[in-house]
């Protein structure tokens, strides 16, 4: 493939070298952008980009701790642990006129 100059024109077989420098710059305000420059070539066109910071994501909870209540009666506790998408936990429940019963949970996040 021929090279093709900005304006569509057939551009030369061969380019003289060109070195591009680039720098990040940190502005007063916090923000930064990125500079480019050369001092053998010549500047066809610019770009204002502001750069932003990425977000840091969050590890999510590891634990979760519950409380129950059943209207008309009845109430209890629980706590699970996350594992990535599955979790494990365990819970308390006093039903109205019964003792207390334990149960064991397993779980899966989708």
């Amino acid at each position: 493939a021929k090279p093709v100059s900005r304006n569509g024109n057939s551009a030369p077989e061969s380019f003289a070298p060109v070195t591009v420098d680039y720098s990040l710059v940190r502005e007063q305000d916090g923000g930064r952008r990125m500079v480019f420059s050369s001092s053998n070539g010549e500047v066809l066109d610019a770009v204002d980009i502001p750069l932003e910071p990425a977000p840091v994501p969050t590890e999510p909870p590891r634990w979760t701790a519950s409380v129950l209540y059943k209207p008309g009666g009845g109430y209890g506790a629980g706590v699970s642990r996350n594992l990535g998408q599955a979790s494990v936990g365990g819970l308390a429940l006093k039903p109205p006129g019964r003792a207390a019963e334990a149960w064991i949970m397993a779980g899966w996040s989708f």
